[in-house]
């Protein structure tokens, strides 16, 4: 899974221009030549390709590493819901977890409430 990830409010003044700009960055020679994989090994095995030839030992480990990695990778999973983090911060550690662990509620207890407190927030951001 990427480290970052390029996003373009729904919101923008200009999709199509903010589009071009990530287009810009993720595929131009030249702007990678700037950039000089600043923020990792860049997506694109064109501008990996092109860089190469550049990079000290440390890079070029990194970058033959993640050429080695490519064929064992899979497509990454969806983005979690909205409310995932809610669910996680707010449900599931501190009136799941906790309270299984030291012994106040039993897993199936624990479950019912995961389940119908995530039920309800997924419900709300849904709309």
């Amino acid at each position: 899974k990427p480290s970052q990830f390029f996003s373009i409010t729904s919101q923008a003044n200009h999709p199509k221009e903010a589009a071009m700009f990530i287009d810009f960055v993720t595929n131009s020679l030249e702007a990678n030549d700037v950039l000089f994989a600043e923020r990792g090994v860049p997506i694109s095995s064109v501008v990996r390709a092109h860089l190469k030839p550049q990079l000290d030992k440390a890079q070029l480990e990194m970058f033959d590493y993640m050429d080695r990695v490519v064929a064992d990778s899979s497509p990454i999973r969806p983005p979690d819901p909205v409310g995932h983090a809610d669910i996680t911060n707010n449900i599931y550690f501190p009136q799941v977890v906790d309270p299984v662990l030291y012994g106040q509620l039993s897993p199936e207890e624990g479950v019912a409430i995961l389940r119908e407190q995530a039920s309800l927030i997924l419900a709300e951001n849904a709309e």
